[in-house]
C-alpha cells in the first residue's frame, strides 16, 4: 500500500482463498482509506455474484412476478449489484434456482455480451481493470491465468499486474489444478450432442 500511494501506476492484487475473507479485506480497506485517501481499490469476484439485468429481463415469466417486479425495482438503487445487497434491499433470501435466473454467468456476459450499463458483473470487472488495487479471491486469479495463458493477453482478466499478495497460498494450487482441469456435465453432453 505504501508503494502504491507513492506510484499510482504501481498495480497489484489480494488474493484470499475465500469470498469471506475477500469480504475480510474489503472491510480492512474502508478502514485503511483514511490513510491511503489517493489508492483507488476495487473488489472483484466471479459473474454469478452479481445480478445481470440482461438474465433477469431474460428471466421474466420464469421468477415469481414479486421478485422479478421487487429485484427491477431496485436496479437504480444498487451500488455493486452482489446477491447480498439485492437480498438485503428484497429484505429475504433468494433461492439458488431463483438467483441463477438473474445472476451474471461467464458464457452469457463474457466476451463483449453484457456491458456495464446492463450487467454488474461486467462493471466489476471494468472497475478493477482502473483500480490500483484489487481484493479478489483465489479461483477469479486463476481465471485471470487461463485468459492469459489462452488467449495470449498480458492483461488478462485484471489487467496489468506489479504485485500479487497471496493469503493462504498453499491453498492456490489445489484452485489452480481445478480450475484448469476440463470437465463437461451430462447436460452439457446432451447439448453438444444436439448441436451436432
Amino acid at each position: 500500500l505504501a508503494k502504491m500511494s507513492k506510484d499510482p501506476e504501481y498495480r497489484g492484487v489480494i488474493c484470499t482463498p475465500t469470498k469471506a475473507l475477500q469480504d475480510q479485506y474489503k472491510t480492512d480497506m474502508d478502514s485503511l482509506q483514511e490513510l491511503y485517501k489517493d489508492i483507488k481499490w476495487a473488489d472483484l469476484k466471479g459473474k454469478d455474484n452479481y445480478l445481470c439485468i440482461n438474465r433477469l429481463k431474460d428471466s421474466k415469466g420464469k421468477l415469481e412476478d414479486f421478485t422479478y417486479q421487487k429485484v427491477s425495482e431496485m436496479i437504480p438503487t444498487l451500488f455493486c449489484g452482489e446477491r447480498s445487497e439485492v437480498e438485503e434491499n428484497l429484505r429475504f433470501r433468494l433461492s439458488d434456482t431463483e438467483w441463477w435466473q438473474m445472476c451474471g454467468e461467464s458464457k452469457r456476459c463474457g466476451e463483449g455480451r453484457c456491458k456495464p450499463e446492463t450487467c454488474f458483473g461486467v462493471k466489476a470487472v471494468t472497475k478493477a481493470k482502473s483500480s490500483q488495487l484489487i481484493i479478489t479471491n483465489s479461483a477469479m486469479l486463476c481465471v485471470d491465468s487461463k485468459i492469459r495463458n489462452t488467449r495470449d493477453s498480458e492483461e488478462g482478466l485484471l489487467g496489468r499486474l506489479d504485485t500479487i499478495c497471496v493469503d493462504e497460498a498453499h491453498l492456490l494450487e489445489n484452485v489452480f489444478i481445478s480450475g484448469y482441469t476440463e470437465e463437461i456435465s451430462e447436460y452439457d453432453l446432451h447439448d453438444y450432442i444436439r448441436k451436432i
